[in-house]
C-alpha cells in the first residue's frame, strides 16, 4: 500500500499579516451582517417591502439584487437580536457561529 502525499498539504509558509487581516474582515464583515439584519427586520415588521411593489422581504431583496433567501434568514437574525440582548455578544465573541 502506498500512500502520495499532496504537496500542498507539506508545505507552508507562514503569513501572520493574511491571519490578522482575515480575523480584521471578520469582524467589519459581521457589523455589516448584524446591520443589515436588522434593516431587514425594520422593512419585514413594518411589510415596508409592499410599498415597493413586493409580496415579501425576500422578493424586495432579490430586487435590490440581494439573495433573498438570505435576506430572509437576516431579517430572522434581527428578530432574534431584538429578543435576545446576549446573542449579538455571543456572535461577536465567536461563541456561537453565525451560520
Amino acid at each position: 500500500m502506498s500512500i502520495r502525499v499532496d504537496q500542498r498539504t507539506a508545505h507552508f509558509e507562514r503569513d501572520d499579516e493574511a491571519l490578522q487581516e482575515a480575523r480584521d474582515g471578520r469582524a467589519a464583515w459581521l457589523d455589516q451582517q448584524l446591520e443589515l439584519a436588522l434593516l431587514f427586520r425594520r422593512i419585514d415588521a413594518k411589510a415596508a417591502f409592499v410599498s415597493a411593489g413586493c409580496s415579501s422581504i425576500a422578493s424586495f431583496a432579490s430586487h435590490l439584487g440581494y439573495d433573498g433567501r438570505l435576506a430572509r434568514e437576516l431579517a430572522q437574525l434581527g428578530y432574534a437580536l431584538e429578543a435576545e440582548a446576549g446573542f449579538e455578544q455571543l456572535l461577536r465573541g465567536n461563541e456561537i457561529g453565525f451560520a
